[in-house]
């Protein structure tokens, strides 16, 4: 049974499974057209990861963002100049029992006077140290 997506105030747009086809149809796009010094295939995270991100931060969403790792990242050499997703817990205070991406706050840890902290408001795992293919792949995999 698809699933709504909750951007669409009708509910109109449902979140249906995509086929085969066109899974492979869009990575083989992506991977054509994404620069050479960048051959990140995929990203992973566990259940317990997820979970422990909305269940520690007390979130009832997550938003990905998109972003790259600097050419000489210390932190994670093997990531140099790599594009990753960014897991952030949020909340919707509106509607806590449906959130919506509208009314949905990133629960960085971040203050209004002073400008963003050193790190997010995770007491649970999450961030940006999300195992990426290559240099960790699965053993195996269809795509």
């Amino acid at each position: 049974m698809p699933v709504k997506l909750n951007f669409d105030p009708d509910n109109s747009h449902p979140l249906i499974p995509v086929v085969y086809e066109e899974i492979t149809r869009m990575v083989g796009y992506y991977r054509a057209t994404m620069p050479a010094t960048d051959n990140t295939k995929s990203c992973w995270v566990s259940l317990n990861e997820i979970m422990a991100l909305i269940t520690d931060n007390k979130a009832n969403g997550i938003r990905i963002y998109y972003g790259r790792h600097d050419n000489n990242d210390p932190n994670y050499p093997d990531y140099s100049g790599r594009h990753n997703v960014i897991l952030v817990s949020t909340y919707d205070a509106v509607s806590p029992i449906n959130p919506t991406t509208q009314n949905s706050i990133d629960l960085l840890n971040y203050d209004a006077t002073k400008g963003p902290v050193a790190s997010v408001s995770y007491s649970g795992l999450g961030g940006d140290a999300i195992p990426l293919c290559p240099p960790r792949c699965p053993i195996s995999s269809v795509l």
